[in-house]
């Protein structure tokens, strides 16, 4: 099925320069690799279908490099390679990578640092960031300012990977595997070694390791190839190699040391959790797809044995199977989610006895996750991201990117003995460490000095005006801008011309979009309403429960054959709470997707809400409650939700309480939820999106079929939000003692998603929140005064009333919430006393504009559209309308709303931390 292509662009290669200074090396399928003279590989896998284009530049160096007494070197360099070149200062190095890219980001791992971007798929802008990436490789500057207030935001991201217990539980068996050294050194490094990083030891390591011989270039999506490998050459042709360093050998593990005792019963107390780890090491990392399978076998629903033994019969609320794979050893993790009331020992005694006794998976198991992982490898090579990521993964742990297609088509050649004969080998006793991961019993109190603590504030001369001439005037952002709204307009008036909408003879709405989707699928999206306010009520549980429950089983249709069709079909299927309502999400390959629909609708008619699956529900939904609410997020969030509720109990809007949810799920029944869908669950108040290529005739007779006589007489009303105008509040909660505590501000405005000011506040909130270099929130919060971790602000609408919010979230380092505060108030004060500035609003239109105009490429984006659209009884020109609003609005006019809107005296803000108090509301 899958033939090698071998230099099949071979006679493209005769019309390229004849002083070119690149090789191809090979290609298989769609993936070629060149090579540069001066060692860089360049990987390139170019996909019309696409609407965009991946790109890593990834330097074979990180962590396992740093110097002795310098962990978190790698790391930090990453931080301050986005600081400027020698011909590109740091103002513009952002700005001309944020104009030209979707996304950028970067992160450093044990054996690589990788520094990604998402870019318009046209070559001026892929030109830009390959100039840009050739600057950072060849060119970076490393300026000493920078180091002191980029090891103060790598100190606060390193108290923050404390609190995850994930992370902490992978350094603890990391530190125990090898000591401090190898892996069992910190990625992000020890607090005193970051601190001990000096300007030449980065520029050390960069002149050592980022350089051409130790880098790989990876290109997915859409893009010319030929344009793109010339650019490449043109670039980074002229950075010279340099001889690399021996590369330390990692020693291989004595697996027989696992039996000392510090691998037994490992405890990490961290979050609210409660979990059992039985976690399997292995030095082979040549079986990883593999494992991967047999993770899935156990854990499938409903069959799995795991999931049979444990989350079936209660033991544990859910099961999983996870494996990581570095170039040295893989980890095995066998998890269990429980909860206090289950029996600790029991939990762990039946993750061991299920998957340590001999595996005894069949040839049908084995076909159904053959198909489920074929599947998914479509779904990979469709994607630019997903694909540059696997290729990725390929080279940095083999070396080439080919091993993929051999494993690929070995998948068809596994057997149930592979499968059996490998699990039998990977899960045995003399491999397993076992772990706990559990909420800490460390709830600290009281308030020490917090109001007189100051933190480590220092001049961050990124954001000073330093190089604001060298940014674009607003005159240039205004021209830019005019160019998306113009392209938007000619896109959206073309997508329009397409799109087929009506109404059933039952009253239900439709929008077709026949059209070709780049991963050849087709979505449809069903949103139903039903029922009002007062007959809904004291109905959230068993609304959930009902979405829960329609595809466990149905009339003619195990849960197992509702499995099996969705993946012989590569389909998927679900539904989610909506309001007063359900929403039904169906996809499926486009040569399929009719054949899908129809059997999904059956199943949707006659579920059988089996009692035993009810119960399973029930149960797992009262131990997923019984947990200690103590995290600083979750107090926070419920401490607010309290300060703004307007609604009683029983109301499907009235916030989580967890002791009134437990009350709700112990007195359900599954005669309740039988009687909620017979009452409810209808079609007539419904909106119906289909995005694909098909034929929109015989699709509105298929919707006409399926839902014109599907309907009921209950009353409907629209639950929409209602405004309510908040007086100020300050809360300090009490939370568990974390490196990282929660801001959340809230500011109610009258505004819906549709009012005249819509469009000013959306601005507002963009100038608010931005990326880290030009939001106001993230420079006063985490450049200038390094409080918080992150910060992000934006404004959310209801779409169907006047009524909306300002909301504001940031972690901050624990003990500073008096000073989070404090400059949250600071900066909004400014913007209303000063509005903003012209070239902020001019580069916010171009930002919002940008994504807007390059969303209507990606035709599952149209397709939400559609879906919000219905709904709203609007078409593609009110978003023209909006566009173009957008670009007119001055910065009078943006002022002006500003000043209507942002009233510290409504401002609600709570903080959660271990200073706090507890409060009863």
């Amino acid at each position: 099925m899958f033939l090698k292509k071998l230099f099949v662009i071979y006679l493209t290669t005769l019309s390229f320069p004849v002083f070119a200074q690149y090789h191809l090396v090979k290609s298989e399928e769609m993936v070629s690799e060149f090579r540069l003279d001066n060692g860089l590989r360049v990987i390139l896998a170019p996909n019309k279908n696409s609407n965009q284009v991946f790109m890593s530049t990834t330097y074979l160096t990180g962590s396992l490099n740093d110097p002795q007494g310098k962990s978190g070197l790698a790391h930090l360099l990453e931080h301050l390679a986005f600081k400027g070149t020698k011909e590109v200062d740091e103002k513009s190095f952002i700005q001309r990578l944020q104009k030209n890219t979707l996304y950028q980001n970067a992160y450093t791992n044990f054996d690589r640092t990788s520094y990604i971007n998402r870019i318009q798929p046209n070559l001026q802008a892929i030109n830009e960031v390959l100039y840009l990436e050739a600057q950072r490789m060849g060119a970076l500057e490393l300026k000493a300012h920078y180091v002191p207030t980029e090891i103060s935001i790598v100190r606060r991201e390193r108290e923050g990977r404390l609190d995850n217990p994930s992370v902490l539980l992978m350094d603890t068996i990391y530190e125990k595997l090898y000591g401090n050294q190898y892996y069992g050194r910190s990625i992000i490094g020890d607090l005193k070694d970051i601190q001990s990083i000096t300007q030449k030891d980065l520029k050390d390591f960069y002149q050592t390791w980022y350089v051409p011989n130790n880098a790989i270039i990876i290109l997915t999506g859409n893009f010319d190839q030929k344009q793109v490998i010339e650019s490449i050459d043109k670039n980074f042709s002229a950075i010279a190699q340099k001889p690399l360093p021996v590369i330390a050998q990692i020693p291989k593990l004595d697996l027989s040391t696992l039996q000392q005792d510090k691998f037994k019963n490992i405890v990490v107390e961290k979050g609210s959790n409660y979990v059992k780890n039985n976690i399997y090491v292995s030095n082979s990392t040549a079986e990883q797809n593999l494992l991967s399978a047999i993770g899935l076998l156990y854990t499938l629903k409903p069959n799995g044995l795991l999931y049979k033994n444990v989350e079936e019969k209660g033991i544990a609320t859910a099961v999983g199977i996870k494996s990581f794979s570095n170039k040295d050893l893989t980890l095995g993790f066998v998890s269990a989610l429980y909860a206090p009331n289950h029996d600790e020992k029991k939990v762990l005694d039946s993750l061991t006895h299920t998957i340590e006794q001999p595996a005894q998976f069949n040839a049908s198991d084995v076909d159904r996750v053959k198909k489920i992982i074929t599947n998914g490898i479509k779904s990979i090579e469709v994607s630019p991201q997903s694909f540059q990521s696997v290729l990725q993964e390929y080279i940095v742990q083999y070396g080439d990117w080919q091993p993929y297609f051999v494993d690929k088509k070995q998948l068809q050649a596994w057997t149930a003995n592979d499968l059996n004969t490998l699990a039998d080998r990977f899960f045995v006793p003399s491999h397993r460490i076992t772990a706990t991961i559990k909420p800490s019993q460390n709830v600290a109190g009281g308030v020490p000095s917090l109001d007189t603590q100051t933190p480590n504030a220092s001049s961050d001369p990124s954001t000073s005006d330093e190089h604001d001439e060298a940014l674009k005037t607003p005159e240039e952002y205004q021209k830019e801008t005019q160019q998306y709204v113009s392209t938007s307009k000619t896109k959206l008036t073309h997508i329009e011309k397409m799109i087929q909408r009506g109404q059933l003879s039952d009253g239900v709405r439709y929008a077709l979009y026949p059209t070709q989707t780049f991963d050849k699928k087709i979505y449809a999206t069903i949103n139903m309403h039903f029922g009002t306010p007062e007959t809904l009520k004291n109905q959230s549980i068993n609304l959930a429960m009902l979405s829960d429950l329609l595809f466990k089983g149905s009339r003619g249709y195990t849960r197992q054959q509702i499995m099996d069709q969705s993946i012989a079909l590569d389909g998927q299927a679900s539904v989610d709470v909506m309001d007063n309502g359900l929403q039904i999400t169906i996809s499926a390959d486009q040569t399929h997707f009719i054949e899908y629909f129809k059997y999904i609708m059956n199943v949707l008619k006659q579920p059988l809400f089996p009692q035993s699956e009810f119960d399973l529900i029930q149960q797992q939904y009262l131990s997923s409650l019984n947990r200690p609410y103590t995290e600083p997020d979750v107090v926070a969030d419920i401490t607010l939700d309290r300060l703004i509720e307007i609604y009683q109990p029983g109301d499907l809007r009235y916030h989580f309480e967890p002791d009134l949810q437990k009350q709700q799920i112990q007195a359900a029944t599954r005669a309740d939820v039988v009687a909620l869908y017979q009452k409810f669950f209808a079609f007539n108040q419904s909106e119906i999106a289909v995005t694909g290529d098909y034929d929109a005739k015989h699709m509105k007779t298929l919707l006409q079929n399926t839902f014109g006589t599907w309907k009921n007489k209950q009353p409907y009303a629209l639950m929409a939000t209602q405004y309510t105008r908040f007086p100020a509040k300050q809360v300090h909660a009490l939370a568990e003692k974390t490196a990282a505590g929660t801001y959340l501000g809230v500011l109610h405005v009258p505004v819906g998603a549709s009012d005249e000011d819509t469009e000013a506040l959306y601005i507002v909130g963009e100038i608010l929140n931005g990326s880290q270099q030009t939001s106001r929130l993230s420079k006063a919060l985490r450049e200038n005064k390094q409080l918080v971790y992150g910060v992000s602000a934006s404004f959310n609408l209801d779409p169907q009333s006047h009524a909306g919010l300002l909301g504001i979230n940031a972690k901050y380092q624990s003990g500073y919430a008096t000073q989070v505060s404090k400059t949250v108030h600071d900066v909004l004060t400014e913007l209303v006393a000063n509005g903003v500035t012209t070239r902020e609003l001019e580069l916010a239109k171009l930002k919002i504009m940008k994504i807007r105009s390059n969303s209507l490429d990606d035709s599952r984006r149209i397709h939400q559209t559609l879906d919000s659209m219905l709904e709203m009884n609007k078409t593609m020109a009110d978003r023209i309308r909006r566009d173009e609003k957008i670009q007119s609005l001055t910065k009078a006019e943006v002022d002006a709303v500003i000043k209507k809107y942002i009233d510290l005296n409504q401002l609600i803000e709570v903080s959660a931390d271990e200073y706090g108090k507890t409060k009863t509301l």
